[in-house]
């Protein structure tokens, strides 16, 4: 694949990708999110994401080879950058200098599936995240829940963006693997039935 050189702070190229970093808005608009960090970057290519673009530093890409190998192997465009350039596309003090576009998985709002594409199994756990305004909470809440074996989980309410960055590095790549699903409160029990999972309800009191 060609790898174009990019030595200016001003290319638009850059500026589009920083974007990404700014506002959820952004991010939403074009339909894309940015991924950083060697390791990070690597999960995204494993997990079949789709890269739209990677920007890497010479030094990055001597430091963190097998990383950036499979990264390089599924994007559609390559940017080597200068050293001086990795901080407009960095939410972090110390950048790893390896970057790249992913494009947003296209989320479903009619359901929950009985099986996860990947899985035959039929769906016996889904996680209701209400209302999850912390970017690292919800990092964290993916992380654990992907390491717990819950592959369903449904957003409701106003949750964060679960593709700001602090979100992509609290949740290890969880993003990536996990299907998640946007659905509307008033609508969850019925989505929840035809999943074929049983609903309990509570009160404090018998009547």
């Amino acid at each position: 694949m060609p790898i174009e050189k990019i030595t200016s702070r001003k290319s638009s190229v850059v500026k589009n990708a920083a974007a990404l970093l700014q506002k959820a808005e952004n991010r939403s608009e074009a339909g894309l999110f940015m991924a950083e960090g060697a390791r990070l970057c690597a999960d995204a290519a494993r997990s079949q994401t789709e890269i739209a673009a990677c920007f890497f530093t010479e030094n990055a890409a001597k430091k963190y080879k097998d990383y950036l190998d499979p990264v390089l192997k599924q994007t559609e465009h390559a940017y080597c950058i200068e050293e001086h350039i990795a901080p407009m596309l960095s939410d972090t003090k110390n950048p790893q200098g390896i970057f790249c576009v992913c494009r947003m998985p296209k989320r479903r709002a009619d359901g929950l599936p009985v099986s996860a594409e990947s899985d035959t199994r039929p769906c016996r756990h889904v996680l209701v995240m209400e209302n999850i305004q912390d970017p690292s909470n919800m990092g964290n809440v993916l992380r654990t829940a992907e390491a717990l074996g819950v592959r369903h989980l449904a957003l409701v309410g106003a949750c964060c963006d679960v593709y700001a960055p602090k979100v992509l590095r609290g949740s290890m790549g969880a993003v990536f693997r996990l299907p998640l699903y946007a659905v509307g409160l008033e609508d969850l029990p019925r989505l929840l039935a035809d999943a074929g999972l049983p609903l309990y309800g509570t009160a404090l009191r018998h009547d």
